[in-house]
Parts: C-alpha cells; sequence; structure tokens
C-alpha cells in the first residue's frame, strides 16, 4: 500500500509543480489561456488543501500511518535534496507568478 501511496504523492507533486511553473511562466510572459486558468486553479486547490491541514499535505499523513518513517522525504520518490525546500521554493515562484497575472 505504501508503494501506491508514494506513487500518487510523487505524482501530484510533480503535476503541482509543474503547475507552478507553468503560472509563473504564464505570468512572466504575460501569456493566458485554458491551461493558464486549470493551473491557477489547481494552485489554488492546493493552497486551500494545506491550509485546511494545517500546511501538511493529507497525503503524507497517509504515507506515515502506512510506516513512511518521515512524511516529508520518504512518502514520495523524489531525491532527499530536493524535497526539504520544495515548499518554500514553489510557494514563492507560485505567488509571484500568481501576482504577475493579476497585474
Amino acid at each position: 500500500m505504501l508503494f501506491w501511496i508514494k506513487s500518487v504523492h510523487t505524482a501530484v507533486f510533480v503535476l503541482m509543480s509543474c503547475s507552478v511553473m507553468y503560472v509563473l511562466y504564464c505570468g512572466i510572459t504575460g501569456s493566458t489561456g485554458m491551461v493558464t486558468w486549470v493551473a491557477v486553479a489547481l494552485v489554488v486547490l492546493e493552497v486551500i488543501i494545506y491550509t485546511i491541514n494545517k500546511c501538511r499535505c493529507p497525503l503524507t499523513q497517509l504515507a506515515e500511518r502506512y510506516g513512511a518513517e518521515n512524511g516529508t522525504v520518504s512518502s514520495m520518490f523524489l531525491p532527499k535534496l530536493l524535497v526539504p525546500h520544495a515548499l518554500r521554493v514553489f510557494t514563492v515562484m507560485g505567488i509571484i507568478g500568481l501576482l504577475l497575472l493579476a497585474f
């Protein structure tokens, strides 16, 4: 079961990372379209989910329940060096992208 949770968690992380980077790209270039607004919706949805769960991904909690040692690293198939900084980096990128799109 833990393998599947890690797989889904990694796929969601990649999807959300791509969404944030695309929002930033659109903000910088000023290009918008249907995909832009889908990416924005995904980013906003992630913010809502994180807020409701006290800044913890619900998949991390699920992975820990099924035996992951530390949810931030062991709940995904990603390099250990990337995960601790990902939230801060993508938060800044997302905020900048959303602000650029808004103005």
